[in-house]
């Protein structure tokens, strides 16, 4: 899913006015998005109706439980996603990260010096075909989607310690972190993109990137990085490995 920079929480009131649902605004590539859509406490009765009613075509993301009704509703599934988090007040990254060895050939670099066009033939590579996120906007290598994140418009400013691996002038694997501008739960330094070329001598650089970006985030003051994943993607399994703790899990799903 994909939103610009998102307005507050909107609530929405069921026929007697009171308040059954709130819900932070967004677009994404299938229209109107309700974000991080969760039931007010207190409400009497199922909201399944009144979602189905007042949001028709909306992607919605809220929890699983609401999920599966929406879903028995006839909702869509788009995306199943599990958020982690990394507080980095409490665990400080290993300082030998800051300063990865990489092989004579490679060299890193600064994201903010590269292009969207630089980047997207190898992060169309990554998400190839089988891939659990081929064919979802964020896997589309598209230009436009990562010009949004290297200018900061997509989700927020991009930070500095975004990277690139580069062999001779090729692209090879990268990270975007931007300063995430949504909700209460994923605000602040996001990971919103890692990719690499799937060619095994490249094994390991996914992992270097990550831990780049902590040990750096750490030493600019930052207080804690979070990150999504899909459901079935292998780099989850890379992200437990390192020492990112599960938040939360959600599914985006569209409404009938």
């Amino acid at each position: 899913m994909t939103s610009a920079v998102p307005s507050e929480r909107e609530v929405l009131l069921d026929e007697a006015g009171r308040p059954a649902a709130e819900y932070v605004q967004g677009q994404s590539h299938d229209g109107p998005w309700a974000d991080a859509l969760r039931t007010i406490s207190g409400h009497p009765g199922s909201t399944v109706p009144l979602l189905l009613d007042r949001l028709p075509g909306w992607a919605v993301t809220t929890d699983e439980n609401l999920a599966a009704d929406l879903l028995l509703a006839g909702a869509r599934s788009v995306r199943y996603a599990h958020h982690y988090g990394w507080d980095l007040a409490l665990r400080r990254p290993d300082s030998d990260w800051a300063a990865p060895t990489l092989p004579a050939r490679l060299r890193l670099v600064a994201a903010s010096t590269m292009s969207a066009q630089d980047l997207a033939a190898t992060r169309q590579t990554a998400y190839r075909p089988g891939h659990p996120d081929h064919g979802a906007d964020r896997a589309t290598g598209s230009v436009g989607r990562l010009q949004g994140l290297l200018d900061g418009t997509r989700y927020g400013a991009l930070l500095d310690c975004s990277a690139v691996v580069l062999e001779g002038t090729q692209v090879v694997a990268a990270v975007t972190v931007n300063r995430h501008d949504g909700t209460p739960s994923r605000r602040g330094p996001w990971f919103t993109d890692v990719f690499r070329d799937p060619l095994p001598r490249y094994s390991g650089l996914g992992t270097l990137l990550l831990q780049w970006v902590l040990a750096h985030a750490a030493e600019a003051g930052e207080t804690e990085v979070g990150l999504s994943v899909t459901e079935g993607n292998p780099a989850r399994l890379i992200f437990e490995r390192i020492g990112f703790l599960h938040t939360e899990s959600t599914r985006t799903v569209v409404l009938p």
